[in-house]
């Protein structure tokens, strides 16, 4: 078993204040305490999410710093965020289209029992917005 431990995930953006727009209202991600860092190779955006913290560079600036190319297209990953009901599911699948995102599929019953919809940042990043009926729960 890994010592470490799953502590940030950093997605690279077009645009900062068109990613952090989609987030903060969108999503309703509250921004952290530490909400930005002012480096020379760029600005960058946090917000904590129960324990985890997510990031948003602008992808020039991930470039320069990790020295490797990126493609402005969204790699093939989807990052799940749980609600406590399915009229929370629709409600911010709602807003985030409103604020930016894309619907890829609305909020539906699904295969495995739960409720579920696929929305897209901005910048291509697919979060599927869950509730989860007790069929996977932990």
């Amino acid at each position: 078993m890994s010592e470490g431990w799953l502590s940030s995930i950093t997605l690279g953006v077009r645009d900062l204040d068109v990613g952090t727009t989609f987030y903060s209202d969108g999503l309703g991600f509250v921004a952290s305490d530490f909400e930005g860092v002012d480096h020379e190779i760029g600005h960058a955006r946090f917000f904590l999410l129960g324990g985890i913290r997510l990031g948003l560079w602008p992808l020039s600036s991930m470039r320069s710093d990790t020295g490797m190319e990126f493609a402005a297209e969204a790699a093939p990953a989807v990052y799940g965020l749980a609600f406590p009901t399915a009229e929370a599911v629709n409600a911010t699948f709602g807003r985030a289209v409103r604020f930016g995102g894309s619907a890829n599929v609305a909020p539906r019953p699904n295969f495995w029992g739960g409720y579920s919809g696929y929305v897209s940042d901005p910048d291509g990043h697919v979060w599927e917005l869950v509730h989860d009926t007790g069929v996977l729960s932990l």
